[in-house]
């Protein structure tokens, strides 16, 4: 299992570890959080092999939640994704209409359950 691997984008290098966590945002009407697990690279350091990982309500209000990643605690089986860069910051194009970003530590917002999601 590789523990690090660098890549190169058009003048700077980023760096994904095992054990990082992405979250991406998105939705029509809504916000949907998803939170992403890096379980391995490839031997290139090109790709990451991702999980995705359940999350927790830490607050929530009338039509939102805010929202944090359950470490280690994965909803799939791993996927491997190549790992982009976005203006300095690493990325993950998962779908056409998600992209995940390195997660701030922060909880995140989204629609509440109640409230279209």
């Amino acid at each position: 299992m590789d523990s690090g691997a660098k890549t190169k984008g058009d003048d700077m290098t980023t760096t994904v570890k095992t054990g990082d966590i992405f979250s991406s945002s998105w939705g029509y009407d809504q916000t949907n959080v998803v939170f992403y697990q890096v379980v391995d690279l490839t031997p290139s350091g090109k790709s990451a092999r991702v999980c995705r990982v359940a999350q927790d309500v830490v607050e929530e209000g009338d039509g939102w939640e805010m929202v944090a990643p359950l470490i280690d605690e994965f909803t799939s089986a791993p996927f491997t994704k190549r790992i982009g860069d976005a203006g300095g910051t690493p990325c993950l194009r998962i779908c056409s209409f998600e992209y995940a970003f390195p997660w701030s530590g922060q909880p995140k917002h989204q629609t509440g359950p109640y409230a279209g999601h």
